[in-house]
Parts: C-alpha cells; sequence; structure tokens
C-alpha cells in the first residue's frame, strides 16, 4: 500500500518536473517550441522566480521518494 503511494508521488513530480523543464526560458530549446512566452502568460512577470521554486520543490519532492 505505502509503496504504491510513494510510487505514484515519485511519478507524478517526474511528470512536473518533466512539463516545468520544457517551459522554462532563457537557453532555447524547446521552450520557444512549446509556445514561447506561456510561461510568462501563465504566471506574469515574475515568472522565473515561480518556475525556479516549483522546480526545486519538485526535484525535492523526487529525490525525497527515491
Amino acid at each position: 500500500m505505502m509503496y504504491g503511494l510513494v510510487m505514484g508521488v515519485h511519478i507524478l513530480a517526474s511528470l512536473v518536473l518533466i512539463g516545468i523543464i520544457l517551459v522554462q526560458g532563457g537557453r532555447g530549446g524547446m521552450a520557444e517550441t512549446l509556445g514561447g512566452a506561456a510561461a510568462q502568460s501563465l504566471f506574469g512577470g515574475g515568472a522565473n522566480i515561480v518556475m525556479s521554486r516549483v522546480t526545486a520543490i519538485g526535484a525535492g519532492l523526487f529525490m525525497v521518494t527515491c
């Protein structure tokens, strides 16, 4: 039971990390392919701060569930 819960959280954390990292801008890559300013329109002017925090929280959760 507990193993299934931890695995579910782990998979959810990995999918969130994949999505957030692909949407982040700054260095080119997939950000322009997936809409360019999607993060800016979603979170406004403070998109970099929000994306950094979500990435850090997701990475921490991913490491804990590993």
